[in-house]
């Protein structure tokens, strides 16, 4: 597992990378001290979770939450600071936050805290693969369609400009192109005939 943990307090980033280090030796923690330096670190490499304190100089960790979901990540997201309060906790949480600990340097606290990440890493990998599987199924319910009607053009002798815009029709859709051809290999030269067509 690969974490980044963000907190201005570089005593407690040190602290908090000895305790879960001390519980999962091949755990790999990337500190950061500050949000611009760790959305940096997220932009250029993987990480599995993001654990983040609240008050920081010039942001706070509410304020980062959302920069990164605005990013894109979509990894666990987990708060680990001394401020607790009922109002910030739900807050935190209304914007995405997996789960919120406070601060309390002892091995249970330590031994929950990393249960968690554990926890939620597996759950947003579930999420995710469940996600792809959604996706791989649209994709086959939009190739059986343009199957389907590709089928009732051959067999009705449609004009080839008509197929050609089937076929071009359920490409852009499954590709998010705009543009795109189709074309015929002529048997007497061997060249590849291809009558563009667009769509806007």
């Amino acid at each position: 597992m690969k974490l980044l943990h963000l907190d201005d307090n570089a005593h407690d980033l040190e602290l908090v990378k000895l305790r879960l280090q001390q519980l999962d030796p091949e755990l790999e923690i990337v500190s950061c001290t500050s949000a611009v330096q760790a959305l940096k670190k997220i932009q250029g490499e993987h990480f599995d979770c993001v654990i983040s304190d609240y008050k920081m100089p010039k942001t706070n960790g509410i304020d980062f939450l959302i920069m990164l979901k605005d990013s894109g990540w979509k990894g666990p997201f987990i708060f680990f600071s001394s401020h607790d309060s009922e109002e910030l906790i739900n807050r935190a949480m209304r914007h995405g936050a997996d789960d919120y600990f406070t601060k309390e340097h002892s091995n249970g606290r330590y031994q929950v805290l990393f249960n968690a990440i554990r926890k939620f890493i597996r759950l947003h990998r579930h999420l995710a693969d469940q996600e792809q599987l959604e996706d791989s199924r649209d994709w086959d319910a939009s190739v059986n369609a343009a199957m389907a009607e590709l089928s009732t053009a051959l067999i009705e002798s449609a004009p080839v400009e008509e197929i050609a815009n089937i076929v071009l029709g359920f490409a852009r859709k499954m590709t998010k192109s705009a543009f795109g051809f189709v074309g015929h290999v002529d048997p007497d030269t061997g060249y590849l005939i291809c009558p563009t067509f667009t769509h806007s």
